[in-house]
């Protein structure tokens, strides 16, 4: 199951042949080592010698083939004296009667280095496992065993309290199996000073693949082991814990340090497994000088059955050298990490692989047993790989100063099945100023469960690129994050990137507890590309402060994304199988943007959240700061579903939350408009034919054909079920029964500023201008219905009802939506400082048509008409309606 979520793995520098061969090339060699090989088959033994004193005398003749002292026993150290002088490999093991107890060498000085091949043996005649060497009182820097020479075994020794190392070996192909370094064979402390181990040559094996061959190497003051030598392989050991591997007895200096290359820790079956827990300071430590360094299959911060805590205080795996692999592709490469004080694996290093492993829960991927930081990335060239990291305080940290990281195909607050919540605090904390997170398809991180933030972009972060992930949401799994699915701090500056060019590189944003993207007050340059963004608790994406972020007349803002107004959507048009979205956009000047459209379910604000990206355009800003756009998509509305769009400026990368939805409603006549966009409804005429000219001419000579657009208000009925074309209150079929007959398209045919519907009413002749009512027929002067437009006015200039102020039903005034029209001089129904200039000019002019700007009605153009005129402009600059 957890492969499932992984991916194809994915290679990157590290995966050079060279680098995995030499690699390979450790594995091989320690393989070697446990089988049987030309070098481990030792030559013709010279002599097997048997121990039988627990005291430290020399030998009496050295080179004559019996260890014996003056006294006549055999001891250790006399034993080593007959070996080094003796040819070929001899045997050293014991015979110490003491009834099965472990028997107990004290050293008093410095045994003998071993100089000439050697098998040390400390089981007991079969009596007891062990033979326990001690160095309690010994002189200082004195190491228990120190071998100078290959082909050398330590199996079954009891090394304790000695003032230096407990094994030290210079020299290369030495085994040591079996033994206790550092406790006693009751799990009590007796620790060497120096390290457990040290080894300063190539070539050695410590461990194997059997219980038997497992070392106990704990207790010690320096490090359980210092690995300096290349090709040495460390497997089936404990390391800082008792003898159990149930608690912890620990190495206060840390548990293994490598600084050679190409060492092999741990294997690919169990019995191999080093549990390396417990230490006072790190795990595991690969250090600066180390390369091709593979550690595969070990428990690090847990007990032997990789279900309880036994934790190292520091880093449960801390690396500074070059292309070091941590797990791998399989199950079997496996490293349990967790239940460290500061951080599972902190990487430093130049090209580190961490792939597959558990870190922050349990050997099932279960439970919790957390780091505080499950993955530290610094160095260069991280690659994190198809790993469960849950549990922990935080899930992975890029951190500042970190050279290209890369997280894929990893599983980010949850169990390894995805089904429960194991969560983090955040997913993943970014500070790094490069990276990637996810990536093409097969490389998706399912980043949900945690508490707080999906993911977390620190001030410090730039230049990285989030595609392909889950974040909130992961198949089968109920589990989502408590915070934001992405928040970004205040002061981020550049190129942050969310999404991609495609469906291929969108992250599925969704059922975050907060917004799906967060964006605080100062961060800019986050770039909001192709996501799926949807049911998150808060917007899809929220630019500080929280909640939506209307747009503003500002060219130049500050802020979170600078504050990047959204596109306002004017009409999305379904026909067939096109979608054709127009809208407007008031921003920068003289500026690129990227306009991406999509189709959501509404968010509860009435702003969108971005499902299926409908279709993307670029558009260019005027000197004004204005972009229209009108783009036909292929592209079918689901029931139910609305538009929404985002802007992003090209040169800042910043982008706009998503605009409010645009709600497109049913085509009845299914002439392919929508029925809100539709002139004509209930008859089909898809070409949208509106020849109503609404002509009604208040300016001399008054046989002028320009539409000075006074008209109080205009209907945009379309031709196929407009019956009064030019809304003089008269149908078009009528209008020849009245006088010589008036023109259905001029609403004053004689142009004597009467309307032709008035006249007739009032039993004048419409076609005749000498033939015209009294101004007085035409009612009262007052203003009933308070819409600014006296009575008179209504019945015969305008033909809006003189006791309903909103004859149209638009929700503004009779009075004040032709106010505004008229304030519109270049009738593009904006009033902006273009009008006021031609405003200027009229004045100026001895042809200055009074009516034209009279807005009050009352024949004279004065300040009180300039009031009016400001009170009908909408915050927009829009005439109302």
């Amino acid at each position: 199951m957890f492969k499932a979520f992984s991916k194809q793995a994915m290679r990157r520098q590290q995966d050079t042949t060279a680098t995995r061969l030499a690699l390979a090339g450790a594995v091989v060699l320690v393989a070697l080592f446990l089988a049987p090989t030309p070098w481990i088959a030792k030559p013709a033994q010279a002599a097997t010698l048997t121990v039988n004193s627990t005291g430290d005398a020399a030998d009496a003749a050295p080179g004559n083939g019996v260890c014996a002292t003056a006294g006549g026993v055999c001891t250790l150290r006399a034993a080593i004296q007959e070996a080094n002088a003796g040819a070929g490999a001899d045997t050293i093991d014991f015979n110490i009667p003491g009834g099965g107890t472990v028997p107990l060498v004290p050293i008093a000085t410095a045994l003998p280095a071993i100089t000439a091949p050697v098998t040390i043996d400390g089981n007991n005649a079969g009596a007891h496992d062990w033979v326990r060497i001690d160095g309690t009182g010994i002189a200082a820097n004195t190491d228990g065993l120190r071998v100078l020479v290959g082909l050398t075994i330590i199996d079954r020794m009891v090394i304790t309290n000695f003032t230096d190392d407990g094994i030290d070996v210079s020299s290369g192909r030495t085994i040591i199996t079996g033994n206790l370094i550092g406790i006693d064979g009751a799990d009590v402390d007796r620790g060497n000073t120096g390290d457990g181990i040290e080894i300063d040559s190539d070539g050695n094996i410590v461990g194997g693949s059997i219980i038997a061959d497992r070392n106990v190497i704990s207790g010690n003051s320096g490090r359980g082991i210092w690995l300096n030598g290349n090709n040495n392989g460390v497997s089936g050991n404990y390391i800082g814990t008792n003898i159990a591997g149930s608690a912890a007895i620990r190495n206060d200096m840390g548990g293994l340090e490598v600084v050679g290359d190409s060492s092999s820790i741990g294997g690919l079956t169990s019995g191999q497994r080093n549990v390396i827990s417990g230490n006072g300071s790190f795990g595991l430590l690969v250090g600066s000088t180390a390369n091709f360094t593979a550690v595969h299959g070990n428990y690090i911060g847990t007990d032997a059955s990789g279900s309880t805590d036994v934790g190292n205080a520091n880093a449960g795996v801390s690396v500074s050298g070059s292309d070091t692999l941590i797990g791998g592709s399989t199950p079997t490469h496996r490293n349990v990490i967790s239940g460290h004080g500061l951080v599972g694996v902190l990487t430093n290093g130049v090209r580190t692989t961490v792939e597959g492993n558990f870190i922050g829960v349990n050997a099932a991927g279960a439970t919790a047993l957390g780091n505080t930081l499950g993955i530290a990335a610094n160095g260069v060239n991280t690659l994190i790989d198809g790993n469960v990291v849950s549990g922990n305080v935080d899930g992975i940290y890029l951190v500042p100063g970190a050279t290209n990281p890369v997280v894929v195909g990893n599983i980010i607050g949850v169990d390894v099945t995805g089904s429960s919540a194991i969560p983090n605090q955040s997913g993943i904390t970014v500070g790094s100023t490069s990276g990637t997170i996810g990536g093409a398809a097969g490389t998706t991180n399912y980043i949900t469960g945690n508490t707080g933030d999906g993911i977390w972009f620190l001030a410090a972060a730039k230049n990285v690129t989030v595609a392909s992930n889950f974040i909130g949401y992961m198949p089968g799994s109920s589990a989502t994050n408590g915070g934001h699915g992405i928040r970004v701090s205040a002061g981020s500056l550049a190129n942050i990137v969310l999404g991609g060019a495609g469906n291929a590189d969108r992250n599925l944003i969704e059922n975050n507890v907060g917004d799906g993207i967060h964006i605080e007050s100062t961060a800019t340059g986050v770039d909001i590309r192709t996501n799926f963004i949807d049911a998150n608790g808060g917007l899809g994406i929220d630019l500080a402060p929280d909640g939506p972020t209307l747009n503003d007349p500002t060219e130049f803002d500050t802020g979170a994304n600078d504050l990047q107004n959204w596109p306002v959507i004017k009409s999305a048009v379904q026909s067939g199988p096109s979608l054709t979205i127009n809208s407007h956009i008031r921003t920068e000047h003289l500026t690129n943007y990227m306009l991406r459209y999509y189709a959501t379910v509404c968010d509860a604000s009435g702003y969108g959240e971005g499902g299926t990206q409908i279709g993307s355009v670029m558009v260019s800003t005027s000197l004004e700061g204005n972009a229209a756009d009108t783009s036909t998509f292929t592209y079918t509305l689901p029931a139910g579903y609305t538009v929404t769009g985002t802007a992003t400026n090209i040169s800042t990368g910043s982008a706009s939350e998503f605009s409010a939805c645009y709600s497109p409603t049913s085509d009845v006549d299914g002439d392919g408009v929508f029925d809100v966009n539709d002139n004509c409804p209930a008859v089909p005429n898809n070409r949208q034919d509106n020849t109503d000219r609404n002509f009604i001419d208040h300016s001399p000579p008054f046989l002028s054909t320009v539409d000075d657009k006074t008209r109080a208000y205009s209907d945009a009925l379309g031709d196929s079920c407009d019956s009064d074309d030019d809304n003089d209150n008269r149908y078009d079929w009528s209008e020849a029964s009245c006088g010589s007959g008036s023109d259905p398209l001029r609403a004053d045919t004689d142009a004597d500023r009467f309307l032709d519907g008035a006249e007739c009413a009032l039993g004048t002749d419409p076609t005749l201008f000498a033939s015209k009512p009294l101004v007085t027929a035409c009612g009262a002067t007052t203003d009933v219905d308070g819409d600014k437009i006296t009575e008179r006015v209504e019945v015969c200039f305008y033909g809006t009802d003189p006791n309903n102020s909103d004859t149209d039903g638009d929700k503004a005034l009779d009075g004040a939506k032709d106010g505004c029209e008229a304030a519109s001089f270049n009738s593009d129904r904006i009033v902006n400082v273009a009008d006021m200039g031609m405003l200027a000019t009229a004045i100026g002019n001895v042809a200055f048509r009074v009516v034209s700007v009279d807005v009050n009605k009352d024949g004279v153009w004065n300040p009180a008409d300039q009031g009016l005129v400001a009170s009908f402009i909408s915050p927009s600059g829009q005439c109302p309606g």
